[in-house]
């Protein structure tokens, strides 16, 4: 109720960037939108890279409490603390440090906010691998490289959605974004969890120190994590490289994207 209440503003009243696409192409239609938001180099990248994200950020949150149950052999309860600990407390703290240097970053240029994330992802992949090496008489090293590879990873929110508006006009941006999460949900959230899952029945196997659900769960988290994250890092810093920045002006306003 409160939502409707809000006065929309004018779209695009706020904006520093004023996005031009290219004159020939036709946005009318829902096939017209679609050509038009995915005529930007960025805006694919971007979606190659929540696919990336999604998965490993579904298969984390779907498994960690299973892990930590199986492979280090804590109660629901506790499992549960420890996993707020990973998704809650460390992805805050990433959403809102992520915020702070993404806007100082794009003072300079939004293409350093982009690399931002993809750089953070790229560094969370071999982070995430040796999370998953660890012994499982290790509980608190293992909470605590896990909960950097989730702080890492909630760049991406703060890197990647405000690329969004850089590269589309106002007028599109609503339906740029809903067509940008429904291939990183369909794709990534929704598939991800399913490959983790056969992977992990794949590799169950006893005789490691712990019992087969356990072993095949970790091992498939350790394929799972840094591949993912890799593609997630590697999507965002194909999104700085090929976004196309206009000329910077004089005032802090009108600056003209070319999507």
């Amino acid at each position: 109720m409160l939502l409707l209440r809000i006065d929309e503003p004018a779209r695009g009243a706020a904006d520093d960037v004023s996005v031009t696409v290219d004159p020939g192409t036709d946005d009318r239609g829902i096939l017209g939108v679609w050509r038009t938001v995915f005529a930007a180099p960025t805006m694919r990248w971007l979606v190659v890279s929540g696919i990336g994200l999604q998965v490993a950020a579904y298969s984390l949150t779907t498994f960690l409490v299973p892990l930590l149950q199986r492979y280090y052999g804590l109660s629901l309860t506790v499992a549960g603390l420890h996993a707020g600990v990973v998704l809650g407390l460390a992805s805050l703290l990433g959403l809102v440090v992520g915020g702070v240097i993404s806007d100082r970053l794009s003072r300079r240029s939004a293409g350093h906010r982009v690399f931002l994330g993809g750089f953070t992802l790229l560094l969370a992949a071999p982070i995430a691998w040796l999370a998953f090496r660890i012994g499982p008489d290790h509980l608190t090293l293992f909470v605590a490289t896990i909960s950097l590879v989730s702080f890492l990873q909630f760049f991406f929110h703060t890197s990647a959605l405000p690329a969004i508006a850089d590269v589309n006009p106002p007028h599109l941006r609503s339906q740029a974004t809903a067509m940008f999460f429904a291939g990183c949900y369909l794709f990534g959230g929704a598939l991800g969890p399913i490959a983790t899952g056969m992977i992990s029945d794949a590799l169950a196997v006893a005789g490691h120190g712990v019992s087969a659900e356990a072993y095949g769960l970790n091992q498939a988290l350790l394929i799972m994590m840094p591949i993912a994250l890799l593609l997630a890092g590697v999507g965002l810093v194909g999104a700085a490289a090929h976004r196309q920045p206009g000329p910077r002006p004089a005032g802090p306003r009108h600056r003209s994207v070319r999507a």
